[in-house]
């Protein structure tokens, strides 16, 4: 039996995973941001302007009321919801710098 090399901090080198694998989750990861721009954008420019466009003007009743309130909470769930899409993209764009530095070291391993 033959003992499997370590590093001082108990990393075995056979364990790491090969640039390719770390390459695709990069260009996985840079899509999935794009993605999520791309949404962000897409409810921004479509979904909200919609919901916008839906106001019925000379209508005097307690309904109205009620179809105004219920307008501006999906006009507000709609903008919290591009607004999360665009902060998890930038969430996965700060990890592309990262898969970077592991792709250097996986090809040095």
């Amino acid at each position: 039996m033959t003992a499997t090399p370590t590093t001082d901090s108990g990393f075995n080198p056979a364990d790491a995973l090969d640039a390719a694998t770390i390459r695709q989750v990069r260009t996985d990861v840079g899509n999935l941001a794009q993605l999520l721009h791309d949404a962000s954008s897409e409810v921004r420019s479509v979904h909200l302007p919609a919901v916008d466009d839906a106001a019925i003007a000379d209508w005097v009743s307690v309904a109205q009321l009620s179809y105004t309130l219920t307008r501006l909470a999906l006009s507000g769930m709609l903008e919290t919801a591009a607004a999360a899409c665009t902060a998890v993209a930038w969430q996965y764009e700060t990890q592309l710098t990262l898969l970077d530095g592991q792709i250097v070291a996986a090809e040095v391993i």
